[in-house]
This record gives C-alpha cells, sequence and structure tokens, in this order.
C-alpha cells in the first residue's frame, strides 16, 4: 500500500492530491484520505506499556487495513481494475509509475496484432527526429502549455467553458502515435496539422496511441461518468466511480508519457504536436469568444 499510495498519478488523479507536498507517512496518508490518525506518543517505544504499546500498534494495523477496505474496498479495486487495464500484475503495478503501465498496454496491442514489431526507443527517436520548438519554462524540451493573463474588471454574465482531457482529445482527435506523427509515406508529408511546426501525421490509418488513449477517454466520458451519476444503488454509483478513477489515471497521464525519455515508445515530435494542437484550440477559442462578446 505505501508504494501504491507514493505513486504521484495515483496521488494526482485517483486522490485529487490530497497528500500532495506532505512527507508520506502512514499518519499523513490516513490523515489525507480517511480523516483518521496514528495514536500520538509521547515517549520512546522502550519506555511504553504492553497495553500503550498494543493499542498503538493496533491503530497502525487498523489504519494499514481501512486504507484499502474504506469505501467499499475502493484501493483494492482500483489496484485490480488498473492492473487488468494495463495488463500488469498487481505485485509489479504497485512497484512501478504509470509509464511502466501504458507501455505494458501498448505492448499487449502490438503482440495481440501479430507481425507488429516493438521498437527500440533509440530506432523511434533516429526515425522520427527531435523538437521544433523552444521551451519557455526551464527544464522542459518543448513549448508547452499556454497561459492567459486575465483581463482585470467585473464581467456580468460570465460563462465557464472547460476542455474535456484536452490532450487526450488532441491525441485522438489528430491520430498522433509515434508510428503516425512523421511515418515514412511521402504522399502524407503535406498534411500538417500545424503549418509552423515540420511534423505531420499519417491518416491512412489509426495510430496505435490514439486509438487506446481515445477509447478510453470515451468509455470514461460517455459511459461511466454518466453511469456513475445516474447509478440507483450506492454500491453501483461506487463501483462505476472506481472505474472512471481509474481510467482517469490513464488518460490524464497518456500525453505525458511521449515526452519522456523514460519512456520505451518516446516520441518528441508527437509529444511537441499535441502541446501545439492545445495551444491551438485554445488560442481559436479565445478568438471566437471576443468574436462574440
Amino acid at each position: 500500500m505505501y508504494k501504491f499510495f507514493n505513486i504521484r498519478a495515483i496521488e494526482v488523479y485517483a486522490f485529487g492530491g490530497k497528500y500532495r507536498g506532505m512527507d508520506r507517512t502512514l499518519d499523513t496518508i490516513a490523515h489525507a484520505v480517511i480523516g483518521m490518525s496514528k495514536l500520538s506518543r509521547d515517549k520512546p517505544v522502550s519506555q511504553m506499556s504492553y497495553v500503550e504499546l498494543i493499542n498503538y500498534n493496533f491503530r497502525d494495523a487498523f489504519l494499514g487495513l481501512y486504507l484499502t477496505t474504506y469505501d467499499n474496498n475502493l484501493v483494492l479495486r482500483l489496484i485490480i481494475l488498473m492492473s487488468r487495464i494495463s495488463k500488469t500484475p498487481p505485485d509489479d503495478l504497485v512497484r512501478s509509475q504509470i509509464s511502466a503501465w501504458i507501455r505494458n498496454m501498448l505492448y499487449y496491442e502490438h503482440r495481440r496484432r501479430g507481425g507488429w514489431l516493438i521498437p527500440e526507443k533509440e530506432d523511434i527517436v533516429k526515425a522520427k527526429g527531435d523538437v521544433a520548438t523552444k521551451a519557455i519554462i526551464k527544464g522542459k524540451k518543448y513549448a508547452g502549455a499556454i497561459v492567459l493573463e486575465p483581463m482585470p474588471g467585473i464581467f456580468p454574465n460570465v460563462y465557464v467553458l472547460d476542455f474535456a482531457s484536452m490532450y487526450p482529445s488532441v491525441i485522438k482527435r489528430w491520430n498522433i502515435s509515434y508510428e503516425t506523427v512523421k511515418c515514412p509515406s511521402e504522399k502524407e508529408q503535406g498534411n500538417k496539422p500545424i503549418p509552423e511546426l515540420p511534423h505531420w501525421v499519417c491518416n491512412d490509418r489509426k495510430g496505435l496511441t490514439a486509438l487506446i488513449v481515445g477509447l478510453l477517454r470515451d468509455l470514461r466520458a460517455y459511459v461511466y461518468k454518466k453511469l456513475a451519476k445516474s447509478a440507483q444503488s450506492e454500491l453501483l454509483k461506487s463501483y462505476y466511480n472506481v472505474v472512471q478513477s481509474a481510467l482517469k489515471v490513464f488518460i490524464n497521464a497518456s500525453y505525458g508519457v511521449l515526452g519522456a525519455e523514460v519512456f520505451q515508445l518516446y516520441c518528441p515530435p508527437a509529444a511537441e504536436l499535441t502541446t501545439a494542437l492545445a495551444r491551438y484550440v485554445l488560442s481559436k477559442t479565445v478568438l471566437k469568444a471576443l468574436e462574440l462578446g
């Protein structure tokens, strides 16, 4: 459990960053997630009586158990469900980061198709080339998200527009995958989603990443989120919420692995194109909003 709660994607997407920035201890995680803490201790263990030791250890054991069983075994069900989605055994899942889960999921799909070779990371980088933009944020490899400064003032009739899973939606919509971005087909080289970038995308077939990320995104948005809201029983509502939380972990991390050097299917142009298209969509939306007043 300790290793599972330490996985950053679980902390951010499954538990909403409840214990972000804290020391990862049984006390802080239990307090943040289930609202319970360890027993306080005002003297060394060697000076505690047997009764005090029993109570102190019992609370620790209870917290460990309750973290796995609260809310109808939420954590255990999350682990099993993500293990099934990623094709990763539970004992491996809790000891690895989400990039390994996504790698296993994509490798499985390669093998299942028969005749698909799994490329080496170095071969992908050699074939696809490097990025074409410069990062604004120090330590990044290419231009990332755009941040718009709000205009000061008081505004009536304000509307909220939210992009549901923007990067995964971009990956699905523009068919972004390591094998479709800058593919060898000469006739597709004019198909550049962003004219300023030298990256083209082949649309003569569906990219594996775009297919899987799009499927998981649509399952969450159009099936399980709706089921979680409409379920009649608390048991079913809890189950559907677990499913949509597990899917959220995968789809929100799917873009990040494309631009992570540790990822075995690392493809810098694919990651760069994703952020560029997101900037394009956001900028166009702002211009349209201004046009509409």
